[in-house]
C-alpha cells in the first residue's frame, strides 16, 4: 500500500490526467480531428523528455525518426488544411450584413 505522500502525488496525477482528456474531449467537439490530432503525438515527445530527465535514457535513431515523421506530417496536415480553410473562404459567398 502507498504511503501517505505517495497516494497524495498519484490522486493528483491522476486529477491533472483526468482534466487534460476532458479538455482533449472539449477540443474534439468543437473542431475537426485533423486540427486536433497532432497535438496527441506530443505524447511521444514528453516521453522522451521525460526519460532523458529522470532516467537519463537517451533516444535511439528510430525514435527519433519517428517523431520526425510525426512531426513533419504534423506540419503538414496543418498546412494544408490552412490551404484548404483559405480556398474556401475564398469561394464562399459574401454574407450580408445584419441590420440592427
Amino acid at each position: 500500500m502507498p504511503g501517505g505522500t505517495d497516494l497524495l502525488l498519484m490522486l493528483v496525477i491522476g486529477f491533472i490526467a483526468a482534466i487534460g482528456f476532458y479538455c482533449l474531449s472539449k477540443a474534439y467537439c468543437v473542431s475537426e480531428a485533423s486540427a486536433i490530432a497532432p497535438f496527441e503525438f506530443t505524447y511521444i515527445l514528453w516521453a522522451v523528455v521525460f526519460g532523458y530527465v529522470f532516467w537519463n535514457e537517451v533516444p535511439g535513431i528510430t525514435t527519433i525518426a519517428g517523431i520526425a515523421v510525426l512531426v513533419s506530417s504534423s506540419l503538414y496536415i496543418w498546412y494544408r488544411e490552412r490551404q484548404i480553410d483559405r480556398h474556401e473562404t475564398a469561394l464562399a459567398p459574401p454574407q450580408p450584413a445584419e441590420l440592427g
